[in-house]
């Protein structure tokens, strides 16, 4: 880019429309290759952030983070009991 400017300002160039022309329109797309280049460049920091590693670290913190877990009923099984067909005439979900 300095080197596109440096030569806008050379003599011969300078004194032709036509030159200083190409030149301001070279400059331009370079410039916008360049501000492409960058926004490549940040999107790749921001992926390379949210790596799998570091998706697998984050959720073992949440998991770490929730491990408050109520103690359960006395009777655990309770629920299977409830859902399994009764012994005593075929019925389910009746009282044990």
């Amino acid at each position: 880019q300095r080197l596109m400017f440096a030569g806008a300002k050379e003599p011969n160039v300078a004194a032709n429309g036509l030159a200083t022309q190409a030149v301001d329109q070279q400059t331009s797309l370079l410039q916008q290759e360049i501000s492409n280049l960058k926004t490549e460049l940040e999107l790749r920091r921001e992926l390379a952030s949210n790596s799998p590693m570091r998706v697998i670290e984050r959720g073992q913190q949440r998991a770490s983070g929730s491990s408050g877990v109520f103690e359960s009923a006395p009777d655990a099984d309770r629920l299977d009991r409830l859902q399994a067909p009764s012994a005593a005439g075929g019925k389910s979900g009746g009282r044990p």
